[in-house]
């Protein structure tokens, strides 16, 4: 994807140390129980999937990614994930 590719999509991939830092925050100050299942909407890489799965000791994990690169990656990186290419609009 290129520069103008990435900025049209809003392609921006949160840092992994930091989507830690929100589900714990998440956990601890929001919610008073782990959820079932965790759903990424605009999943990319996977770090969100990555630290919420770890963080909620969750084994249901649902993502969605437009780029078709970031989801073959992110099946890679948990092949026990629903992961599909698309979009929710």
């Amino acid at each position: 994807m290129s520069g103008n590719e990435k900025k049209e999509f809003g392609d921006y991939q949160t840092p992994l140390s930091f989507c830690i830092k929100v589900c714990e925050y998440i956990k601890n100050a929001v919610l008073e129980y782990s959820p079932e299942a965790v759903v990424e909407p605009t999943c990319g890489t996977g770090n969100f999937i990555s630290a919420a799965s770890t963080v909620f000791d969750c084994d249901k994990v649902y993502g969605l990614e437009i780029n078709q690169k970031y989801v073959k990656e992110a099946q890679k990186k948990f092949p026990g994930a629903n992961i599909i290419w698309g979009e929710y609009f």
